[in-house]
């Protein structure tokens, strides 16, 4: 069984109301790498090497915290990119505005409700102890979820119909939980590759299949990469998904 409470809290970013109260709060220090870093790039041709450097290293610094939607820091980027593309020469093509409202919805672990059990076929139990040994998910249709049923491993759980893969092929996961590695098998190379080791699309692989729930095993590789301390760190942070004209958040 696995269950976990999840907060959700639906907004409607009006991000021209937002921008100027992010404006106000804005520390002075972010402000000023921004304004360095516009300067910097006037110093060198529009495009060059050194003025993507310049703008990248701005955006990806520390002073933006993440850019999570929602917080200050995606304001401050957000503002950042736009004084960009007016110093450009650009237009906004957003109805004349540089913003659109987009509604999210944010999703939040609840850590203290969560439960993993295993239950081997000799009705032996095993309690797992969060963010010690695994994550759990934050699906965006419902609060409180919990999953019950066999564990069937389906290797990575990938699915390619370019090429005729097919980790599942007759495995019948209807009903039950599939288990998978995570990213995608060597005889796959780059973008592909990522293509097709990213959660979300082993996600709806499992649903087409039938799978009730997935769990992801992290691999030599996928440690080396993206470390089990990095998503424990993520876990307690929150996760924002569009909300499209029907209601269903993506």
């Amino acid at each position: 069984m696995l269950p976990a409470a999840i907060r959700r809290i639906l907004t409607d970013r009006n991000h021209d109301g937002a921008a100027r109260e992010l404006q106000r709060s804005l520390a002075p220090a972010a402000a000023l790498i921004a304004s360095l870093s516009l300067t910097a790039c006037a110093a060198v041709p529009a495009g060059s090497p050194e003025a993507i450097k310049a703008h990248v290293a701005y955006l990806a610094s520390d002073a933006l915290e993440g850019r999570e939607p929602g917080t200050s820091g995606y304001g401050e980027a957000a503002d950042y990119v736009v004084a960009a593309f007016r110093k450009a020469g650009l237009k906004p093509g957003a109805d004349g505005a540089w913003f659109q409202n987009v509604p999210l919805v944010m999703t939040e672990r609840e850590l203290a409700g969560a439960e993993f059990e295993m239950i081997a076929p000799s009705g032996e139990r095993r309690k797992l102890a969060y963010l010690e040994d695994y994550v759990a998910g934050k699906p965006l249709d419902r609060e409180v979820f919990a999953v019950e049923g066999a564990a069937v491993f389906a290797g990575y759980g990938v699915i390619d119909a370019d090429t005729g893969y097919d980790d599942y092929g007759s495995i019948d996961v209807r009903g039950k939980i599939a288990v998978v590695f995570s990213g995608a098998p060597k005889s796959f190379e780059g973008a592909k590759r990522a293509y097709l080791g990213e959660s979300d699309f082993k996600k709806a692989n499992a649903a087409a299949r039938g799978a009730i729930g997935l769990i992801t095993l992290p691999t030599r590789q996928s440690e080396a990469t993206s470390p089990w301390e990095r998503a424990v760190e993520r876990a307690h942070s929150p996760e924002a998904a569009y909300v499209g004209p029907n209601g269903l958040a993506h």
